[in-house]
C-alpha cells in the first residue's frame, strides 16, 4: 500500500513539473474549458461544479507557483492562462450562489 501511495505521489510531482510548457498549459486549459462547456450544457449539479472549480483553482495555483519558482525562465505566456482561469473560477463561484 505504501508503495502505491509513493508511486502516485511521485508521478503527480513529475507530471506537475512538466505540464507547464506552453503546449501543456494550453492542453490543460482547453480540457478544463471543455469540461465547463459540458457542465453548462446540462443541468448543473453542485458536486460537478465544485469539482471543476477545485480543478481550475489547482491549475491556477500550480501556474502561479511555477512562475514564482522559475523566474529565470520565460513564463510570460502563463499570464494569459492565469487571468482566464481566474475569470472561469469566479464564474463557477457565481454559479454556486
Amino acid at each position: 500500500m505504501k508503495k502505491l501511495i509513493l508511486i502516485s505521489v511521485l508521478s503527480f510531482f513529475i507530471s506537475a513539473c512538466s505540464s507547464y510548457t506552453p503546449d501543456g498549459v494550453n492542453n490543460q486549459y482547453l480540457k478544463l474549458s471543455k469540461n465547463l462547456d459540458n457542465l453548462m450544457s446540462e443541468e448543473i449539479k453542485e458536486k460537478k461544479r465544485a469539482n471543476l472549480e477545485r480543478k481550475f483553482e489547482n491549475f491556477s495555483t500550480g501556474m502561479i507557483k511555477y512562475k514564482e519558482n522559475n523566474q529565470g525562465l520565460d513564463t510570460q505566456y502563463l499570464d494569459y492562462y492565469i487571468k482566464e482561469t481566474s475569470i472561469k473560477i469566479q464564474y463557477l463561484k457565481d454559479l454556486k450562489d
